[in-house]
């Protein structure tokens, strides 16, 4: 069954009036309606209200530039309480690191998130004593909405993080925020060492090069070592193993192996842990549990509304599944919370290559090139052929071979067969020396082409292949 959508909750009402009073309580009551339409939009105090605020990398202020894991650290923590907010856009953390030192105003970046309020802070030390500023502004107008200021203790970063949370939906719910009530704070805290190695792997996990992705391995390892308890350090090293499949190229078994045992652990200290609900949906998917992953993923979406990884992650399995508008929906979801990431401008691009939307195919693809996404030649490469440009079909193909590490001596092929000059045996026998895991035997190629048996028949051939690929059967 498609999983039901999230409908938004209205409710209007309107009751008779006696005939000779009715033109004056119809006039009434329209301006007793604007009035509290005005007043809620306003929050109650005279300014705009809030409805979506986005977290800038904290400034770091500490004088040692080895210091910015913290910063960076804190602001990533600080940007996951928020999330919880059902109430809440929250923008991902992809997006707003991307504006770091880009000299932009506020009201600009505003823009660029889509949302209507920021959050701007500092860490400094002094003293042993880490003082961390925080400053709530006005996105429309730039205008300032109120500050805090906090003190931590040099080296209990875990409890302050949950402080700074409380502050700033303090300073939310003031300036007209619908806040919830906070979750009750995490029964286990880590020691100083422990949480300090976990914001490095962390910070290093994000960075996505090779060098990086093993620094954070070796970081999360000895964190959960020394303390086997801490969850989120094992929910960490459950998502640096499955994206180890495609940045580290491990083989695929070996890391679903390492990746689901991270994650068993993570959930078995806790359950609700929305990063490791996120990596044990997506293994599930792999495993081809779908009525498990689909469970998974809303219940990590329930916790956490506005975490945009698990709604791009959803919105590829239910394309997966066959159901394409529901897919869009989530994607689009993700793409509101993360419109700077080059990863769900892909996942965008490939939604609507999966309609007969041309040209937006082409804007979207465009729009991940722009965000520097390393796959948007291969979208690019779609709408040409669509469009019946083969020799733009080729140019695009070519580049797109050459990201992913295919000899691009098979494009002539390939434009060949898209012009009908070579037929599917002849393709597919031309194509078996440039054929590996690496690229699924040309599955997605041959599907483009429609040469459907030599696509599935690549598909069939190719242990765990992806989703993505199957989407393209549809």
């Amino acid at each position: 069954e498609q999983p039901r959508p999230i409908e938004s909750k209205a409710v209007a009402g309107q009751r008779g009036f006696g005939r000779r009073w009715r033109s004056i309580a119809v006039a009434l009551t329209l301006f007793l309606v604007s009035l509290l339409g005005y007043q809620y939009f306003l929050g109650g105090n005279g300014t705009p209200g809030i409805a979506s605020v986005g977290v800038l990398p904290f400034a770091n202020m500490t004088g040692s530039a080895d210091n910015a894991y913290v910063s960076d650290g804190l602001t990533e923590e600080v940007i996951h309480v928020m999330a919880q907010q059902p109430e809440l856009m929250v923008a991902a953390r992809t997006s707003t690191f991307a504006l770091r030192d880009k000299g932009l105003s506020v009201t600009e970046i505003g823009k660029r998130l889509g949302v209507d309020s920021i959050i701007e802070g500092s860490v400094r030390m002094e003293r042993g004593v880490q003082r961390i500023t925080l400053q709530l502004i006005d996105a429309r107008s730039g205008m300032h909405r109120g500050s805090i200021t906090l003190d931590a203790v040099e080296g209990d970063l875990f409890h302050a993080q949950e402080r700074i949370a409380e502050s700033i939906f303090d300073l939310l719910a003031d300036a007209g925020a619908s806040i919830a009530p906070l979750a009750a704070p995490a029964a286990h805290s880590p020691s100083a060492q422990v949480y300090d190695l976990y914001l490095r792997g962390r910070a290093a996990l994000h960075t996505r090069s090779a060098e990086s992705l093993q620094a954070a391995k070796e970081y999360l390892l000895e964190a959960a070592r020394l303390d086997p308890s801490f969850a989120p350090a094992h929910a960490a090293l459950g998502q640096l193993y499955i994206v180890s499949r495609i940045y580290l190229r491990l083989d695929a078994d070996e890391s679903a192996q390492l990746a689901g045992a991270a994650v068993e652990r993570a959930l078995a200290i806790d359950a609700e842990n929305v990063d490791a609900l996120t990596a044990a949906a997506a293994l599930a998917a792999d495993r081809g549990e779908y009525a498990v992953s689909v469970a998974t993923f809303q219940r990590a979406i329930e916790l956490h509304p506005s975490n945009a990884l698990a709604h791009l992650w959803f919105g590829q399995l239910l394309h997966l599944l066959g159901y394409t508008t529901a897919g869009t929906e989530h994607v689009a979801a993700a793409l509101r919370l993360d419109p700077l990431a080059g990863s769900t401008n892909t996942v965008m691009a490939y939604s609507v290559s999966l309609t007969d939307n041309n040209e937006g195919l082409l804007q979207a693809a465009q729009q991940a090139e722009a965000m520097q996404a390393r796959l948007a030649p291969k979208f690019l490469s779609l709408y040409e052929f669509r469009r019946g440009n083969i020799d733009g079909f080729a140019r695009e193909i070519t580049r797109h071979h050459a990201v992913i590490g295919i000899d691009t001596a098979a494009t002539p092929l390939l434009a060949d067969a898209a012009r009908q000059r070579i037929g599917e045996a002849d393709l597919v026998a031309q194509l078996k020396p440039y054929e590996s895991k690496q690229n699924i035997f040309f599955a997605r190629e041959y599907a483009m082409l429609g040469m459907h048996r030599a696509a599935m028949d690549a598909l069939l051939r190719t242990p765990n292949s992806g989703g993505s690929f199957l989407s393209d059967m549809w």
